[in-house]
């Protein structure tokens, strides 16, 4: 409830209602003066803000110290003391991303060696193989670029040409071969640095698929539906995101100190997230530990798969954007 003076008139400005109360029945809109000054509306604002930050870091505690707490409380419907999921998930990982991709930045170097090399001359060799395997089939000279494979595919009859599927893929390859067969090591560049920028999409992507999954594993706990499943994996994703943010910033001060602690760090945190995960699971599901030790174990070859298949879609959407 704000501090804002009441309105005496008690009929909602929103939608019009009878009032029986200070809030709308109808739509939820507080009655209060509509004509604010700036300190109010400051006021308001600073309100809001630790309202939010108060809901946060109470939420945050039960996140990280009773994993599938908050789950569970969302399901029962016991929600009005913690921060929304969605809310969670937004907050968290944007807060998460930002400070990974400083990190991202200042930490990594790209490093051409050998076996990225081979890799780079094993695409290039592909895509010239078949550009020229295309031309052949024209009997005409070699093609490396876009035009000259039109012209190749021109002088086939129209029953023998690619398709409209096909040329578009072939003009992508031709442009890609064009662009990086000088700089071998830009096409490596080029392919990670997409990559990386696309992983907070594919994480949200991944996130309906892995409650999907979670949905198929519960599937004779008939009292949990879909978007309960949805739920759990929000806090889930939310406790790993801090986590490994936590993992970061510990690391960070550690090299202040000249102590490369990144192994460790993450090893430690590797193990840290795998039990979390397992004791999250035990706590909003609720079954026995044995029951639960092997779905979680089953969850995590799904979530895997899952990752892989995320993974290989947004790889090959990087490979034809950059």
């Amino acid at each position: 409830m704000s501090h804002f003076p009441e309105r005496k008139e008690k009929v909602c400005l929103n939608c019009g209602s009878l009032l029986h109360g200070r809030y709308c029945h109808e739509c939820g809109q507080e009655n209060i003066e509509p004509k604010e000054s700036f300190w109010h509306l400051t006021t308001h604002f600073i309100y809001d803000l630790t309202h939010f930050d108060g809901k946060f870091f109470s939420t945050l505690k039960y996140l990280l110290f009773r994993p599938g707490f908050l789950s569970r409380e969302y399901f029962k419907g016991r929600r009005a003391g913690y921060l929304h999921p969605v809310k969670m998930y937004v907050f968290t990982s944007a807060f998460f991303f930002l400070i990974f991709f400083s990190f991202y930045g200042r930490h990594t170097s790209f490093t051409y060696n050998e076996s990225k090399k081979h890799t780079v001359d094993s695409i290039s060799s592909s895509l010239k193989s078949e550009v020229e395997r295309k031309s052949d089939k024209a009997d005409n000279a070699k093609v490396y670029s876009s035009k000259q494979y039109d012209s190749a595919q021109n002088t086939l009859p129209e029953t023998k040409r690619d398709g409209r599927i096909e040329r578009a893929v072939t003009h992508r390859a031709l442009g890609f071969y064009d662009k990086y067969r000088q700089d071998p090591k830009g096409v490596i560049e080029a392919m990670v640095e997409k990559f990386t920028h696309l992983f907070p999409q594919m994480l949200f992507v991944s996130l309906p698929l892995f409650s999907l999954a979670l949905s198929l594993l519960y599937i004779r706990r008939k009292q949990f539906y879909y978007v309960n499943h949805v739920v759990y994996t929000l806090h889930l994703y939310c406790a790993i995101f801090i986590m490994i943010l936590v993992s970061l910033l510990l690391g960070s001060f550690f090299s202040l100190f000249h102590w490369d602690a990144n192994k460790l760090l993450s090893d430690v945190f590797s193990l840290l997230i795998l039990f979390y995960g397992y004791k999250a699971m035990r706590g909003f599901y609720g079954q026995s530990p044995k029951k639960t030790f092997f779905k979680y174990f089953l969850s995590l070859l799904l979530g895997l798969v899952v990752m892989l298949f995320v993974f290989m879609i947004f790889g090959t959407f990087s490979a034809f954007t950059i």
